[in-house]
């Protein structure tokens, strides 16, 4: 995320993962310390099935997925403004 001039500065920024189903399946926060005029950050998200074991992984590769699939948005604020809605689809 890149934030220049739509951020207060010293904010923290928070970025909100929700899956499919609507339930929010990450949250990350950041602080910007307001040192420049941009704020540059990552954060990702993994997916993958922890309750199945590493053989049935690695034989249905599917199961890992299968909650992900759909669409899901990623919210950004920075502090409890919102900055971005970002609406992304998991196809397989």
């Amino acid at each position: 995320m890149d934030t220049k001039h739509s951020r207060k500065p010293a904010a923290v920024v928070t970025t909100k993962w929700i899956n499919s189903a609507g339930n929010k399946t990450k949250q990350t926060e950041m602080q910007d310390l307001g040192a420049t005029d941009r704020f540059v950050a990552w954060d990702g998200i993994w997916f993958s099935d922890s309750r199945e074991g590493m053989l049935t992984r690695i034989f249905e590769s599917e199961s890992a997925f299968r909650d992900a699939i759909g669409t899901w948005r990623l919210y950004i604020y920075s502090g409890k403004r919102k900055l971005a809605e970002l609406p992304f689809a998991v196809l397989c």
